[in-house]
């Protein structure tokens, strides 16, 4: 299942993009990506993309879940 979070606590399914299929293929056991608004791509690492994602000052955080 994807998700898609706006705001804490605010959750909706999104369709995963093509590209992750290479992420999911590199880090098999990885839970979840965590995509930033430039589409940097952080696997199950959610402090690493929030810290990034505060740094571009706007966009939103998107993650999918496997």
């Amino acid at each position: 299942m994807k998700k898609e979070k706006n705001t804490p606590g605010s959750e909706k399914s999104v369709p995963e993009p093509a590209f992750l299929k290479q992420y999911r293929t590199c880090y098999p056991r990885t839970r979840r990506l965590y995509m930033t608004s430039d589409r940097m791509i952080f696997p199950d690492d959610l402090q690493a993309a929030v810290a990034h994602q505060k740094g571009l000052k706007k966009g939103k955080l998107t993650i999918y879940l496997k």
